[in-house]
């Protein structure tokens, strides 16, 4: 008996051999719209969500001018008295992206106006700058980054600032530009 009830706890934990690891996962789109019920009006925005098959469920959001620890821990409340407990066991972890992870909404590039930033785009080059604008064209169509590249001693930068569609980009990360600090 203790064998199998110790199956069935490292199977509900997500823990147990493949042909055991049948937990399902929360559905995201259910948290997505959890998430949005909690957020409403404000100016927080979602930039990502993951799901585990433990159900581990990691919320990233942002806000403007930034996100606090007691942001955090408010809409980990929120959220979490909106997902039932007693259908689903789950853990939740609310936080910021994070200096250093790549921007993945439209407006984390808002945010970033006015910092360097570092894009990898689709062809593999890599184009290093400071973000002057996002342009939101036509809807339709991918909005573009306005970046004044950045030069260097041997190399000054180019006059005329480079326009760069975000379907374009691979990867964009902002760098922390330790002079400034």
């Amino acid at each position: 008996m203790y064998f199998c009830g110790r199956l069935w706890e490292l199977r509900h934990r997500g823990l147990g051999p493949l042909f055991f690891d049948t937990v399902e996962m929360f559905d995201k789109e259910h948290i997505h719209k959890v998430i949005g019920e909690v957020i409403g009006e404000s100016d927080f925005f979602l930039v990502e969500v993951h799901v585990t098959k433990g159900n581990l469920i990691q919320v990233f959001l942002d806000h403007t001018i930034g996100i606090t620890v007691d942001d955090c821990a408010t809409f980990s409340r929120k959220i979490e008295e909106k997902l039932n407990r007693e259908e689903e066991d789950f853990e939740l972890q609310v936080s910021s992206p994070g200096l250093g992870q790549p921007l993945k909404v439209i407006r984390q590039y808002h945010k970033a106006v006015g910092q360097l930033v570092n894009l990898t785009l689709k062809d593999d080059s890599i184009i290093r700058g400071t973000l002057e604008s996002v342009k939101t064209s036509e809807p339709g169509t991918d909005p573009e980054l306005i970046i004044r590249l950045a030069g260097t001693k041997k190399k000054p930068a180019p006059a005329v600032p480079v326009h760069i569609e975000i379907g374009q980009i691979k990867t964009a990360k902002i760098e922390i530009d330790f002079n400034k600090v």
